[in-house]
Formats: structure tokens, sequence, C-alpha cells
């Protein structure tokens, strides 16, 4: 079986661990450009590690097998993350849902501002907030938003794999 998907998926799960420890306390990015710099990110490593199976397949690779490599190394990567996220609200810095709270509302904030949104679609907006990310930052809402994740993963794998794949010429 073909493990390139280990090296990629660590690859991507230590990438994610170090961008979350920078954001939530070096950095003053928004929310939104995380969740947007992490997608981009497991589409690129996404990329790299289908390529990188074809390239040690004699330039050749099934879709089949492309999905599974592409599935895999996203699933451990964002697993790498989520544990990562888990243990450090959960058990490292507890305070750090303030922080991620914060964060959040000014996201919001901004980008209901920016699309010429209402105040009171801001004001409802951070309620919901308020109310739902204390409950999506416990251990049980870590492992739920694992396997919302899994969904964009398994997308975003089915996606990639068409452009990586690259069946044997016939003769």
């Amino acid at each position: 079986m073909n493990t390139i998907w280990i090296k990629y998926g660590l690859t991507l799960g230590v990438i994610i661990m170090m961008m979350q420890i920078l954001i939530y306390y070096f950095l003053d990015i928004s929310m939104f450009l995380f969740s947007v710099g992490y997608y981009i990110l497991l589409f690129i490593i996404m990329i790299l590690a289908g390529l990188g199976h074809r390239k040690t397949n004699n330039q050749t690779l099934t879709y089949g097998e492309s999905f599974k490599t592409t599935l895999l190394t996203g699933a451990l990567g964002t697993l790498i993350g989520n544990i990562m996220m888990m243990v450090l609200v959960n058990f490292i810095d507890p305070g750090l849902v303030d922080v991620i709270l914060e964060k959040s509302i000014s996201s919001v904030q901004s980008l209901v501002l920016a699309f010429g949104g209402p105040e009171q679609g801001v004001s409802e907006a951070i309620e919901k907030i308020e109310e739902e990310l204390p409950k999506q930052l416990t251990v049980t809402g870590h492992i739920k938003s694992f396997f919302s994740a899994m969904i964009f993963v398994v997308v975003m794998a089915a996606v990639v794999s068409v452009f990586v794949r690259k069946e044997k010429a016939t003769d």
C-alpha cells in the first residue's frame, strides 16, 4: 500500500498546528482569512500528495488511487489540526476560547458590514456566535467539527483527483 499520504498528511497537520498557534497567539488575522488559508493549504497539499503518488507510480494514477491518496492526506492533516485545537482549548489554554470568540465576532462584523448588511444582522450573528462557538470548542464539538470538515475534504479530494489522475496510455 502506498504511504505517501502519511508524509503529506503529517506535513499538512504540522502546518495547520503552526497556523493555529500563530493566528491565536501572535498574529491579528481574522478567522475568515484563517479559513481561506486553511482551504488553500489543503488544496495545495492534496495536489502535491496526488502528484507525488503519481510520480512513484510511473506517472500513471487512476482516479480511485488518486482519490484515496488525497482523501487520506486531507483526513490525516485535518485530524491532527483538530486534535491540536481540542487539546489546546480544553486542556492547555481554556482562555483561548475567549480569543477565538473575539476573533470570530470581529470577522462576522467585518464581513456583514463589508457586504452592506444591516446592523440588526450583525447583532443576530454575534448572539448566535456567542451561544454556539463555546459548544463547538468542547471535546464533543471538536469531534462533530471533524466530521463536518470531512465532508469538505471528501469533496475537495474528489475534485483534486480529477486533475491529478493520469491513466495509462492505451496502445
